[in-house]
């Protein structure tokens, strides 16, 4: 299954994030800038139990949400 990818362009990137992580789903997000947009990434993050990175490479602008491994 491919994971949602979430264009932070889009007025409503928050709320399809937020939709996507409530159902457990992982999720990519392309046009991110940490200084708009990484407060509010933390804390959904935060709030459904996922981690939070940013891609590798910074000129791509992306960032994802994955499921925390379990130990």
């Amino acid at each position: 299954m491919s994971r949602p990818i979430v264009n932070c362009a889009d007025e409503e990137w928050t709320k399809a994030v937020h939709s996507h992580l409530y159902q457990g789903l992982e999720v990519d997000l392309i046009n991110f800038d940490f200084e708009l947009h990484g407060q509010s990434c933390e804390l959904m993050a935060e709030a459904f139990a996922f981690e939070f990175f940013l891609g590798r490479i910074p000129q791509e602008r992306a960032a994802h949400f994955r499921k925390k491994l379990k130990l």
